[in-house]
């Protein structure tokens, strides 16, 4: 009997891909910069959402069965927001509720941490009640912590009524849903769930998530641009900065510009530091970015890898 063995144009690319990368990083354990670059692209584009529903309502109940209904689908880790507060209340063998006096800066640290320990970033994730302040969606967009899709449930209700019984809850959830939909409008999807069931508003939530047409979803480039020296590669990097509107990041240039009045050498980490703060910028995170001259090294492309600005797209010279 013959068996057939179907290669497609993706997979040669594929393999195209792999071997210039081993050419040009020279990794002393092939086998397992095989496994590491096999495995990170699987995960470049994971999804990360943020599932928002208003409080003191049956969608505040039905959000955290739809969100374990998504990632039972995705493979996606839930992150509950009590969650992350009981996982640091453990490890400091605290029992006091101190939700309420944990500002946003303890939290992110707090999440972070827990997202680190769920391996998350590699996994992909889905929000609860996270941001609950401005504040702190501020902070995500600062640390990297970026939705690949913003979903938020609601429901129509008689808007006199609604007048009538605006609380407290009510009026901050507003004020937060509001700050959601206008920092992460490039990700947004209102669905309406009225009469519908828990199965119901998962499917529609699964239809952004991972049915929808490629050309339907909000897609920001990230590019790195690899290449020995004569390559071209920094020619490769300025047209897909112009044809695309990307922001054209020259990693050596910003050394430059950081270093020009010491002569002394900068510290690896001091250098992630600062290409991470160019990258968080509002033009970063909006337009997409494409880097040259970064990264060099395999610890280099590991770090950028680690982090919620990560590439999802590469091209090697």
């Amino acid at each position: 009997m013959e068996h057939h063995c179907h290669v497609t144009t993706d997979h040669c690319h594929a393999v195209k891909n792999l071997v210039k990368a081993l050419v040009i990083f020279q990794p002393p354990d092939l086998l397992r910069f095989v496994t590491w670059y096999l495995k990170r692209r699987r995960h470049v584009d994971v999804p990360k959402i943020l599932l928002v529903a208003p409080p003191n309502h049956r969608l505040d109940t039905d959000k955290v069965y739809v969100a374990l209904n998504i990632a039972k689908s995705t493979g996606v880790v839930t992150i509950d927001r009590r969650n992350v507060l009981n996982r640091h209340r453990k490890k400091r063998r605290d029992n006091k509720d101190d939700d309420d006096v944990c500002d946003s800066t303890n939290f992110m640290t707090m999440l972070l941490e827990y997202m680190k320990a769920k391996g998350a970033s590699e996994k992909g994730w889905v929000l609860l009640d996270i941001p609950n302040s401005n504040k702190e969606a501020d902070m995500m967009i600062s640390l990297g912590i970026l939705p690949t899709h913003t979903i938020v449930l609601n429901k129509p209700v008689d808007l006199c009524k609604t007048q009538m019984k605006i609380d407290k809850f009510n009026r901050i959830y507003k004020n937060i849903e509001f700050e959601i939909k206008m920092k992460f409008r490039f990700t947004l999807k209102e669905i309406n769930v009225q009469g519908k069931s828990i199965d119901d508003i998962t499917e529609l939530c699964l239809d952004q998530i991972i049915r929808q047409k490629p050309s339907d979803v909000p897609f920001v480039p990230r590019v790195i641009v690899i290449g020995p020296k004569g390559s071209g590669h920094f020619f490769v990097a300025s047209v897909l900065s112009k044809r695309f509107n990307l922001v054209n990041v020259d990693f050596d240039q910003m050394l430059d510009r950081k270093t020009i009045t010491s002569n002394r050498k900068i510290a690896e980490e001091t250098a992630y530091s600062w290409l991470k703060e160019k990258l968080i910028e509002d033009n970063c995170v909006e337009n997409g970015y494409v880097i040259k001259g970064f990264p060099r090294t395999r610890a280099d492309f590991e770090w950028l890898d680690s982090t919620e600005m990560a590439p999802n797209r590469y091209y090697i010279a």
